[in-house]
């Protein structure tokens, strides 16, 4: 079927009215293009926001999900120091550096 709706209405209503189609079938066939179309313009839609969404740099939720699940495997011990303790403590040359509490220490 084409794509333009208004020539796609034309041909089906002049084939009604030629008796070439019954109502039934006209109908059946515009839903189906409609489905078509709305199922094309889905498809356009989602490439158009992924190509823009690569280019401005931002991540999807999952794959974000994925690497945290990542850095959390490779670094489990440094995640449960900072969910444990998150004091500072400096030192006398001015820098600070992070200690681990560990939970029966406190």
């Amino acid at each position: 079927m084409t794509t333009d709706l208004l020539t796609s209405l034309k041909t089906y209503l002049t084939k009604l009215s030629d008796g070439e189609k019954t109502p039934q079938e006209v109908a059946a066939a515009i839903n189906a293009w409609a489905r078509e179309s709305a199922d094309s313009l889905k498809s356009k839609i989602h490439d158009e926001v992924e190509a823009t969404v690569l280019k401005m740099g931002f991540v999807k939720r999952d794959e974000f999900d994925r690497l945290l699940a990542r850095v959390d495997a490779i670094a489990p011990e440094k995640k449960a120091c900072q969910e444990i303790c998150s004091q500072e403590i400096c030192s006398k040359e001015g820098t600070c550096q992070e200690i681990c509490c560990q939970e029966g220490s406190r």
